[in-house]
């Protein structure tokens, strides 16, 4: 079953995206936490993280994200939070997150009104609010900037 608000041919085109694409040597370690309550999109954003070299773990609802990030925080370099979850939103979750570690670089994203969920969510430490469907460079983007925030948050100053 496909989400309301995905778009079914983005859908059609990660996948087929996915399965052309050779998957390269992982480039990184680094580890994404996915938490997306639209499983095709979860899964197809995973894929496409680990086809770039990172380790994606997801979650399908705020809840289970939360438990995964209380097991991992250290080891998570980026979040790719959906807004609109089942059991919560985004904006709770974020907090929570905030709560656990407040460096964690996040990267928002809303299956519709991104613009309005860009406004609702704090600033600090959210990388990007990315409109559904984003494309694959959008995603890749944003997490590599998140990767290089973490990179450089862990430096010590000179």
């Amino acid at each position: 079953m496909i989400c309301e608000h995905c778009d079914v041919e983005w859908n059609q085109q990660m996948e087929w995206l996915l399965a052309s694409r050779p998957m390269p040597k992982p480039r990184t370690r680094d580890v994404v936490l996915v938490i997306d309550g639209d499983a095709l999109s979860r899964k197809l954003t995973g894929r496409y993280l680990n086809s770039l070299g990172w380790e994606a773990m997801l979650a399908a609802d705020g809840a289970a994200g939360l438990a995964i990030f209380r097991t991992a925080a250290d080891t998570i370099a980026a979040v790719v939070l959906e807004y609109h979850l089942p059991d919560s939103d985004g904006a709770r979750v974020l907090r929570e997150l905030r709560r656990l570690r407040p460096n964690v670089p996040v990267v928002v994203c809303a299956s519709h009104a991104a613009d309005e969920v860009a406004r609702r969510i704090p600033d600090d430490g959210v990388l990007d609010c990315l409109s559904k469907p984003f494309s694959c460079g959008q995603l890749e983007l944003a997490v590599r900037m998140a990767g290089r925030r973490r990179r450089s948050a862990s430096k010590p100053d000179a």
